[in-house]
Order: C-alpha cells, then structure tokens, then sequence
C-alpha cells in the first residue's frame, strides 16, 4: 500500500465534537470511507447520488466529504487504481492529500470547522485505502442509516411542536411538517443491492431540543373537573359529542378524572341516566383504590352545572391531552430511532405507526372543539334512537393529506 509522505508535524487525528460520535462504529465508517475517496476520489460519483455531506456526523468529515467531492467535480483530484505504479501511485495520493488541505484551508469546501492538517488526512487515507468496493459501499450505507436515525430524532421534536400549534383554542399539525416526516417513514435502504434511496436532500433545519411549553398542571386539573361536572349535571348539552372524541387516555391531570370520564362513557353507550349516583356506581369496580376515582361527596355536588366557561374547559383539555399525545409520539419515535437492536426498516415502520397514530389524536381532538354532526351517543341521550348494549366508540378515519 502507498503512504503519501509526510510534510508536516503530527497534529492527531480529527477533533471529536458532541456530533462526532468518536470511536464509534459509524465514526470508524466515516474515516474508512473518506480514506477510500483519497485513494481513488472518482468513487466520489456513485456516492453523490445517495450520501450527503449532512450524512456524516463528525463536521470535519463533512467538511472533508464536501471538498473531495468539489475538487474532484472540478477535475484537480487524481486517481489511481492497481495498475498504477506504486511511485505514480504514491505521487497521486499525495497531490490529492494535499489538495484537499489547501481546498479546506481556504475555506473553499465548507466554512466553521477546526483546522485540518495533512498528517490527519493521510490518517484518514491509511484508514480506508485498501478498501474494495462493496467495503466503501457498506460504510456509505452505515453512514446514511445512522443520519436517518438522527434525521428521525429531530424529526420528532419538529413533529411534537408542529403538532402543538394551536390557532384559536383549535389544535391543528402544520401540513409541512407532517408530510416531511411521512416523507422520511415511507424510504428506506435496500440491503441487498447497491441502489439506495436517500430520505432528505438537505438536513432538517436545526431546533432546540426542548418540548413545546405545557398548560398549567391546576389549569388542566381544573378544566377537567369543570368538564365532568358539566357532563354529568346536564347530559344533553350541545357538548355530548365530547363523550366519543374524548377518550380516557385524554384526561392527564387525573387517574380519578379518567376512570370517571370511562364510567360516563359506558353509561351512555348503555343509554343509562348519567347522574351522580350512577356514576358512582359505575366507577366503583374499576378501582379499589379511592384515590384513582371521585369521591362519593365530590360526585354529590355536580347535580347543578357549573360556573365558569365551558367552553374553554373543552378547549384546554383538549390541548393539554394534545400536548400529552405529541410527546409520547416524540419519545417513541426517538427510542424507535435509537434502537440500534432492530433493523431501520423495523424503526421506520414503527415510526409510521406512532406518527399515523398522532395524526389521528390531532384530527379527533380538533373536533372536540368544533363538533359537526350529532354523535351517535348524542342521539341515544336525546332519546333518538335506541340504546345498543356494548356500542363501540366509533374510530376516527384518517384525513387525507
């Protein structure tokens, strides 16, 4: 193997940064396969098509990635290939070592990285020169599905702010933002052939990984209360299509407040009166712990309705269980992303399950705020139709994008 000579003091090998990932297997990977395109820069052009400079983690090799790939474009790299004498082959690893250091000091490949010396490019070549092609292939691969596990991983925060917008007490998810990540579950590699798809043509945009602000946790406890209390001293209001689009799962102030809202759910499926007796007693066999349900006493005094608005009562439920539906979408997605135990096709299937799940939460949900037609449990309150024992909530089809 030729080793282009050395001009210059040892300065180490590439600085690790957060986003490096050094000593890992994929860091290894990068500094394989930039060591390969040193050695023979034209593999450059069946990479192009697929692995992108935002691929790699470490920003030095992307800087590097980058520069190779704009001298070559520009016809100032050499290749070499077995049948190259070792003296050529050496004099044409050197010239591209060296033009590649130039090329980065000079900023003309990227800009905001740290100082690259020839001695840690010629790292990187003996890193990678003897690698064949279906070795530098499967590191182009290993590069790529990493970036799509950290693309899923910011993905995921975007999807949980987009989600969480709210426009006049109505939750809605911005269609950009859920067509980009449905976009990015729908692709995947192909392990067995050389073709690969790539997922993104550029990064996603940068955000901080910080969840989107939460409602007062007394301001949802309180709304939820407010609601039930509404439910159960007027079950006719103009809201009983809240008993369907609201769920259990969306009362997170409280266990006791969801194990009520199933109780009144079950009695109007059954056509039963909804007072607070019956209540009570429906409650009762879900839990035999007294704190995971209403008390008798406080069921005692929502015979009247209650003061204040309730219509926003329904809208701060509504958001605060959005809310909750969004960042438990993101931390799934993430753990699916992270899981390096199974395959990436398995993590995007999993992806496109939690995200087609959140999507349904966002359109049901935004119903409970501007209801359409009477729901069917309305009906059977309002003496409209029979009551049918065991009435299974209706599930909300998705909308099309």
């Amino acid at each position: 193997m030729s080793t282009p000579a050395t001009t210059e003091p040892h300065r180490g090998t590439t600085a690790a940064t957060p986003n490096s990932a050094d000593g890992s297997a994929v860091w290894l990977a990068e500094r394989a396969l930039l060591g390969a395109l040193l050695h023979n820069p034209h593999r450059t052009t069946e990479l192009n098509p697929w692995l992108h400079a935002h691929d790699f983690a470490d920003p030095a090799h992307q800087a590097i990635y980058t520069t190779i790939g704009g001298l070559h474009d520009a016809g100032q790299l050499h290749p070499t290939n077995r049948s190259t004498p070792q003296d050529g082959q050496r004099h044409a690893i050197t010239q591209n070592v060296l033009a590649v250091r130039d090329a980065l000091r000079t900023q003309r490949g990227t800009a905001g990285v740290e100082y690259i010396g020839y001695d840690q490019l010629v790292e990187l070549y003996q890193a990678g020169s003897a690698a064949t092609t279906a070795q530098y292939i499967r590191y182009g691969r290993m590069i790529l599905e990493t970036s799509i596990r950290r693309q899923l991983h910011t993905w995921a925060i975007h999807l949980e702010h987009a989600v969480t917008a709210e426009t006049d007490h109505t939750p809605l998810p911005r269609a950009a933002t859920t067509r980009q990540l449905a976009a990015l579950t729908t692709q995947a590699l192909q392990p067995n052939e050389l073709a690969i798809n790539p997922l993104a043509t550029s990064p996603p945009p940068n955000i901080l990984d910080t969840p989107p602000a939460q409602l007062p946790s007394k301001l949802v406890e309180r709304a939820e209360r407010h609601l039930i209390h509404a439910v159960i001293a007027d079950p006719h209001p103009r809201h009983t299509s809240l008993l369907e689009l609201l769920h259990p799962e969306d009362f997170v102030a409280s266990t006791a407040h969801a194990n009520t809202w199933r109780a009144i759910q079950t009695l109007a499926r059954r056509g039963d009166p909804i007072d607070p007796v019956t209540v009570a007693s429906e409650t009762e066999p879900l839990t035999s712990d007294p704190s995971q349900r209403l008390a008798a006493r406080d069921l005692a005094t929502m015979r009247t309705p209650p003061h204040g608005d309730t219509h926003r009562a329904i809208a701060t439920v509504a958001r605060s269980a959005l809310t909750n539906h969004a960042r438990r979408a993101r931390l799934g997605i993430q753990q699916a992303a992270a899981d390096r135990r199974h395959t990436l096709h398995d993590a995007l299937t999993t992806v496109h399950a939690i995200g087609t799940e959140l999507e349904q939460h966002t359109t049901r949900l935004a119903r409970v705020t501007q209801p359409d037609q009477p729901s069917s449990i309305r009906q059977v309150l309002d003496g409209e139709r029979p009551a049918v024992p065991a009435i299974p909530l209706p599930v909300t089809r998705r909308r099309a994008p």
